[in-house]
């Protein structure tokens, strides 16, 4: 993660600017799956549907390969058209894999709320 040398690198060059942003970015989504890991894992309670939790586990995956093929851009310093366009494209489906993900969720808690009968009003 380093840039320059350095952790936090000079933010004035708008190039620099934008990739540290990049990776700021990348590393708030890698805690963010961490922390859907952890729902599938520990919070076993909440009931995930078994689809949703693939399209996580899946996303996972992707994420990883994706995180791969950038660190392989940086430190080959390849300038190659392939890389980035499946850096681009990897990064495409982990997006694609979540959204479902969180439809699924949605939907799955629509028809829950949908099939509980419905309370009398005050107890009656």
């Amino acid at each position: 993660p380093l840039m320059d040398n350095t952790l936090l690198p000079d933010l004035a060059n708008t190039m620099t600017a934008a990739h540290y942003l990049h990776r700021l970015v990348a590393g708030a989504l890698l805690v963010y799956l961490g922390y859907l890991a952890y729902l599938m894992v520990v919070g076993n309670q909440i009931g995930l549907p078994v689809g949703e939790k693939r399209l996580i586990v899946t996303a996972g995956v992707v994420y990883l390969v994706n995180v791969g093929v950038g660190a392989a851009h940086v430190f080959t310093m390849v300038s190659s058209a392939f890389l980035l366009a499946a850096h681009l494209g990897l990064a495409a489906v982990v997006w694609s894999l979540l959204v479902a993900a969180t439809t699924t969720s949605i939907l799955v808690q629509g028809v829950a709320v949908a099939e509980r009968p419905a309370e009398s009003p005050a107890g009656f």
